[in-house]
This record gives C-alpha cells, sequence and structure tokens, in this order.
C-alpha cells in the first residue's frame, strides 16, 4: 500500500500522543515533518520525564545507560536523527581492551585476552567455531540486513502496512517465513553448527531479550545482528534523541499525566476522546481528537480499572512483557578469576536456564578513549551491568563479586515483549485498533515482531505516512538522496574489502 501523493486544504488536526519515549517521539517528529504548521500535537507522559525505556543513571557524576542502550549501523532512522538533530555519538572503545568471555554452567567456553591486536582471540574463534561457519553465518546476517534495509526507501516513498506480514512479505517473503518458526530452526535449515546455534546465538538473545532460541528466526535475527558490527550510542545518552525529537516537533507535553481512557466520540465520529488524570490528581475529559497513537506497549497487564480503551484489543489482553532484572553493581569480579583484571571484562551466558544473561563492564555516555583510558583497566573493582530474568540477592552476589562490592542501582522493569516458544501461533497485533474508521493506531504494535529502537521509529514512519494517506497528504522525503547513493557506493567498496579480508575479520564478532 502506498500513501497518496495529493495535497489538499485542509483544517489544522489534532492529534494525541500517549507515551514519551522513542516511539511518541518519532511520531511526532514524523508528524510534523508531514503536516508542518497544520497539525496540533498533544503527548501524554505518566512519569516525570521524556524517554521510557530509554533510561540512564549517574555514577561518580557520568551519566551511563540503563535502558535501551545500543544502535546498530544499518539503523538509518536513528542514525539519521543524530545528524538532524547535531547530537554526537558515544566514541568507541579499542577492542583490544576488553576480555569477553562465554560461559556455561560448567564454566568458561571462550575467552578472549586482546593481546597482539587482538590477532590470537580471532584465531581461536576460527578453531572454535570452523572458518567457514563464520564466513557463512555472517554472509547470512548481511543479507538479512540487507532485505530489511529496504523499508527506508519504500516509506519515502509512501509505502504503510497494517500488520506484521505486509511488513516482511514486501521487503522479502523469506522474512515472513523465518517470522513463523524459531531461531533455532531457522538456523538449522541454514546448516549452522551446533556451536554457532547454542553458543553465538545463544548469547544473542539472552542478551538481546532475554530468552532463547526459541523465539521466532525474525527477532532473532534482529538480535544476531549486532554480533558482526560495532554498535553505536549517543554521547549525551540515547534519551536525548527522544527529548531532541520532542522539542523539534513542538509538542504540547503533558508529563505526570495518566491516560485512564481513549474512547470514539458517540456525537462526532471523526473524533474521539481522552480521559486523563492530571499532576493534580484532577480528572479531565477531553473530545476535540482526530487521531490518537498508542506509542507504548499493550499487553495485559495495563488491561484494568486504571485504563480502559473502547476498541479492538482482543488480541492484546493475553500478551506479556519479559520481566527484566538489572543489576548496576560496583565491585571485583571473582566468578571467573581468569579473566584478565586489567581488561574491561564483558560476560556472556549461553544457558538460559542459569539466573543471568550477561555480567558486563560499563563505559560512561561521553566516553572518551584519551580522558579515559584507563577507566576500569588496571583495577580490580569495575562498574557492572548484569541482566537477571529471576530476581537476585546476596547469596547470588557473593558468588559474583568479591566482599565490599556495592549495588548502585536495582530495577526490574518490562523491557521487551515475552515471544513466544511457538511462532506458528504467535499474534502480532495491528496497527489500526479501530478498522472501520482509522482513528485510533498502536505505534508499538511493531514491538511485538523484535522490540528495538529502529523499530519504534519504523512503526512511527508508519503511523505518519496512514494518517498522511488518510488525509491525502504529501509524503516528504526523510532521507537525503545525494548522501544515500554516496552511501551505497561506499558499502560496496567496503563489502569488496571486506571479502578480500575475510580470513581476519570474518571470525572478529563484537558482542
Amino acid at each position: 500500500m502506498k500513501a497518496t501523493s495529493d495535497v489538499i486544504d485542509l483544517k489544522k488536526k489534532k492529534i494525541a500522543i500517549i507515551g514519551s519515549g522513542i516511539s511518541g517521539a518519532a511520531n511526532a517528529y514524523f508528524l510534523r515533518q508531514t503536516f508542518s504548521n497544520n497539525v496540533e500535537l498533544v503527548m501524554f507522559e505518566k512519569s516525570d520525564k521524556i524517554g521510557g525505556r530509554l533510561a540512564t543513571f549517574e555514577f561518580n557524576e557520568r551519566l551511563y545507560e540503563l535502558g535501551g542502550s545500543v544502535l546498530h549501523p544499518s539503523n538509518k532512522y536513528m542514525s539519521e536523527f543524530i545528524d538532524k538533530l547535531e547530537l554526537q555519538k558515544k566514541e568507541k572503545e579499542k577492542s583490544t581492551k576488553e576480555a569477553l568471555g562465554f560461559f556455561d554452567s560448567k564454566g568458561l567456553i571462550l575467552k578472549t585476552t586482546g593481546q597482539f591486536y587482538g590477532l590470537v582471540d580471532r584465531i581461536n574463534f576460527i578453531r572454535h567455531f570452523g572458518f567457514i561457519q563464520l564466513f557463512k553465518f555472517k554472509s547470512w546476517l548481511r543479507s538479512f540486513i540487507r532485505d530489511f534495509s529496504k523499508i527506508y526507501s519504500l516509506q519515502d516513498k509512501g509505502f504503510v502496512f497494517t500488520n506484521l506480514d505486509e511488513f516482511l512479505t514486501k521487503l522479502n517473503p523469506e522474512l515472513n517465513k523465518i517470522a513463523q518458526k524459531s531461531l533455532q530452526r531457522t538456523l538449522c535449515e541454514q546448516k549452522f553448527n551446533d556451536r554457532i546455534i547454542n553458543e553465538f546465538a545463544s548469547i544473542a538473545c539472552l542478551t538481546n531479550y532475554g530468552q532463547s532460541i526459541l523465539i521466532d528466526g525474525f527477532v532473532g535475527s534482529v538480535s544476531l545482528a549486532g554480533l558482526i558490527d560495532e554498535l553505536w550510542s549517543v554521547k549525551t545518552g540515547n534519551r536525548s534523541v527522544a527529548e531532541k525529537l520532542i522539542e523539534k516537533a513542538d509538542v504540547q507535553l503533558h508529563l505526570n499525566t495518566s491516560v485512564k481512557g481513549i474512547y470514539k466520540d458517540p456525537t462526532d465520529q471523526e473524533k474521539n476522546i481522552i480521559l486523563f488524570e492530571t499532576e493534580e490528581k484532577t480528572e479531565i475529559t477531553d473530545n476535540s481528537f482526530d487521531y490518537v497513537i498508542i506509542a507504548f506497549p499493550l499487553y495485559k497487564d495495563v488491561f484494568n480499572d486504571q485504563f480502559k480503551i473502547e476498541f479492538e484489543v482482543e488480541n492484546l489482553i493475553n500478551l506479556e512483557m519479559q520481566i527484566t532484572n538489572t543489576y548496576i553493581i560496583f565491585g571485583e569480579q571473582i566468578l571467573f578469576p581468569e579473566m584478565a583484571s586489567n581488561k574491561r571484562i564483558n560476560l556472556h551466558s549461553t544457558d538460559p536456564s542459569l539466573p543471568y544473561r550477561s555480567i558486563c563492564v560499563q563505559l560512561p555516555c561521553d566516553y572518551c578513549d584519551n580522558k579515559d583510558k584507563d577507566l576500569y583497566m588496571n583495577c580490580t573493582k569495575k562498574l557492572y551491568k548484569i541482566f537477571s530474568e529471576q530476581i537476585l540477592d546476596e547469596s547470588d552476589f557473593d558468588k559474583i563479586f568479591e566482599q565490599g562490592y556495592k549495588i548502585v542501582q536495582k530495577i526490574p522493569w518490562r523491557a521487551y515483549p515475552k515471544y513466544t516458544e511457538n511462532p506458528e501461533k504467535k499474534v502480532i497485533p495491528q496497527v489500526v485498533l479501530d478498522q472501520a474508521r482509522s482513528r485510533v493506531y498502536y505505534s508499538n504494535c511493531m514491538e511485538w515482531s523484535s522490540s528495538c529502537m529502529e523499530i519504534c521509529c519504523i512503526s512511527a514512519r508508519n503511523v505518519a505516512n496512514m494518517i498522511a494517506n488518510k488525509e491525502k497528504v504529501k509524503i516528504k522525503p526523510f532521507f537525503n538522496k545525494s548522501k544515500e547513493k554516496i552511501n551505497v557506493h561506499f558499502v560496496c567498496k567496503l563489502s569488496s574489502i571486506i571479502f578480500l579480508a575475510a580470513f581476519l575479520y570474518s571470525s572478529y564478532f563484537k558482542i
């Protein structure tokens, strides 16, 4: 489906956006870009700050990522936002300063040391996983990323989708097929060996989503993409992207405001009613909204006496979010004393039965290699982030850290959807919650296909295109075409170089 390119005179539309995370912020930005001054944007946020799950914390007067932490180089919306908002990317850490370890219930499976500029580590990776397997794995993921990246030019031309099937089929019908089976089965059919599947892929799924390789092949492939490229984040914290987008979109922002209900106006079929409670605990009913965009996850625990929605939510009331317990600990790691203490230690579990998914040293958002070259290097105590599906207590921490550790933060939160272990029966919510009128949109529905910042941006652009389609407003290109052509040429040259140097690079993965 395509949004029309016709332009008509229109009265100013009033649109409510519920949620100020990256989804809500991107919705506001794309709507402002599309409608210019012909739209009034009102944003409701129940907390006292913008950003949703893009959270940060402070330690020793430095800012660290707590929520959505990393982005992939192929994430074109987030990359373009950085340029348009005049933000900067965080400086990359040299890989030789990192000590990486894979472990299961029996102990360390594989570790890196960073010695000899990482050459020894690359050789060990080749010996452990197999050169042909690593090269094939990287090529397969490159193909997945190329297919996924088709969405950007399609959306710039006005493409819209109402469900996951339309989205994936347009990119490549094969993507829709892998979404109907587990990642484990997908990789087995590609004839990858047990170590690639049960170690490499398992680490990606457990670290990124806290779930096993039984999740579906599409979300699993999204989690795997980070294994073959240097990931990035924003120097001022990823939350600053949401803050800047909302600022640019010129929205009426209501913080500390809880939306209690969303209904259609019985006196005007083109209007929606929102019932909300202000910071002062005053309930207000507003029936002036032409459109409503729900930009936060809907799942069974959301629907209660405190939140009611009149529209089609039958497929939503049984959905669940995965609870992830995040712990920030400052201490000396003793779980695997053989790991080099003079490096920044990152440990990843391959076993979903273990209580912790990853134990990784954290670097501040404004990390600078020159200024911070010795930060958490030649010292025993380091700042770690631990992901766990379980609630950990002192007995768990005593196994991981030497006595004297400090718990800086502990946060249980619903970070991402709980993906089904039977993909053939999974339910992905529809974008439009009132099919008869097309006036209420669920922007975060695509999180149930895969949850990441870029998917939220893609879904937000889709909603903006759908509303433009309904209002017969021309879609404005988001990407600079000349820049895109340069990037394609650059990628082609880079691909050739990578192919020629495959022996050295196909075995080196950044997790």
